[in-house]
């Protein structure tokens, strides 16, 4: 008796990759919170996200694994953006002590 292996579908069917199937991409979400209007996101050489004060230029870590805590203390502290918001009235000013 002979066995014959099942073909799996017609000639005519594309080869079906599993892997790619399961992993799709997610679509980019918008950053949640407002610390990011105050920051460029970026990538460094090596491919690192990063996260650059629009007021000073300084580079951050922007990876939103890393949280956005440091970059709100950040701008609390910019003293580019502290100038600024001084200089432009009280509508830009920091809240809080």
């Amino acid at each position: 008796m002979q066995t014959t292996e099942p073909t799996g579908g017609t000639s005519s069917d594309p080869p079906v990759d599993s892997a790619a199937s399961i992993h799709k991409k997610r679509k980019a979400m918008k950053p949640r919170s407002e610390v990011w209007k105050h920051y460029d996101k970026i990538q460094n050489e090596l491919g690192e996200l990063r996260a650059r004060c629009k007021y000073c230029k300084r580079d951050y870590i922007g990876d939103t694994s890393n949280g956005t805590s440091g970059l709100a203390t950040h701008v609390r502290h910019c003293k580019v953006y502290n100038l600024a918001s001084n200089l432009l009235g009280p509508k830009y000013r920091r809240r809080g002590g």
